[in-house]
């Protein structure tokens, strides 16, 4: 694990064989995934949102196949960060070259303000670009399949530069609040 001051790094979270299976089910399933061609993404969104709560799924029927998995990873995830937490919003991502993100927030003043943690599990390697970075701190980390990227929500402000390649993702956040929490 690396600890950059406030951003954890903790590398191989997941297994190879673990991030194929959401890959595979992200590559055979896009036909279910909101596609956003200004960003370069495929996204399927669920739990508690409020800036796309339209967009937001509240039961795990669509990726049953991949439950398990997911459950698995949402679990260690949660007792990585503080086993008092609870997961309240998640989404499986495909962004594709010329996707980026602008410098954000994963939260702010009346938007999504419950936001307490971010988890970032990379589900492929990035040879050039996609790269997280967190300006006020100076941090840039490289996405590396297997690793998990955790930083507090609304104090981080962090952007992704351009992808070159595909990149696949399992984004997470986690609350404090117990009636805000995911019961898909």
């Amino acid at each position: 694990m690396l600890n950059m001051e406030k951003i954890t790094v903790i590398e191989k979270f997941v297994t190879p064989e673990q991030a194929e299976i959401i890959i595979d089910f992200i590559d055979h399933n896009l036909d279910i995934f909101v596609h956003n061609k200004n960003r370069k993404r495929y996204m399927l969104r669920f739990g508690y949102d409020e800036e796309l709560p339209e967009q937001a799924i509240h039961s795990m029927d669509s990726v049953y196949e991949i439950k398990d998995t997911l459950n698995d990873i949402f679990i260690r995830t949660r007792d990585a960060i503080d086993p008092s937490l609870f997961l309240t919003s998640w989404f499986l991502s495909k962004q594709y070259p010329g996707a980026r993100l602008l410098p954000h927030k994963d939260g702010a003043q009346g938007m999504n303000d419950h936001l307490d943690y971010t988890a970032m599990l990379y589900l492929n390697d990035m040879k050039d670009g996609g790269i997280i970075s967190f300006p006020e701190l100076n941090i840039s980390v490289k996405p590396k399949l297997g690793d998990l990227v955790i930083f507090k929500s609304l104090e981080h402000e962090h952007s992704v530069s351009e992808v070159k390649e595909h990149r696949y993702s399992l984004p997470m956040w986690f609350t404090k609040n117990e009636s805000l929490k995911f019961n898909g």
